[in-house]
């Protein structure tokens, strides 16, 4: 068994999104932004003209590549953060059938509840090879997608 798997991937699953899609944010942000404004409730149409900025600026933003690497002591992502096996309790494993690319993903279970998913994209030809490497350290676990999930999916972000 290699003490070490790397691999580069992108960080996060980038879609395309048409000129359409910032104009709906910008309607959205405006209607809703409005009828706050009218009934009074000032703080929540500036909350939301807030958030219809950082939606606009997240959506721009194009993944980096980022270098992963599965160690005997944990997980490197992009020697950015690290997740020791300690503070894990488990992984799931998932192909991107979606995805021309070839890309499978990798979800690690932190203990940490606030964010309790980690989410590294990878090569369906390591992907058997991770998930071996990984079952010596964490259990595989089932994963259901969550609704954050079906939505950010189904807004294309």
């Amino acid at each position: 068994m290699p003490k070490e798997l790397k691999w580069s991937a992108l960080e996060f699953e980038y879609h395309e999104k048409s000129a359409g899609w910032y104009w709906l944010v910008i309607f959205l942000g405006t209607v809703l932004a409005a009828l706050s404004f009218v009934q009074g409730n000032f703080l929540f149409g500036v909350f939301v003209i807030i958030a219809s900025v950082l939606i606009i600026k997240w959506g721009r933003q194009l993944p980096h590549q980022v270098e992963f690497k599965i160690t005997s002591a944990g997980v490197d992502i992009g020697r950015r953060k690290f997740y020791s096996y300690d503070y894990l309790t488990g992984f799931a494993s998932r192909r991107l059938d979606h995805h021309d690319d070839g890309l499978s993903e990798i979800i690690l279970r932190q203990k940490h509840r606030l964010s309790a998913y980690v989410k590294m994209m990878i090569p369906n030809r390591i992907l058997e090879e991770a998930r071996h490497q990984l079952n010596q350290h964490l259990p595989e676990i089932e994963y259901d997608d969550s609704l954050v999930d079906h939505i950010s999916r189904w807004l294309r972000f």
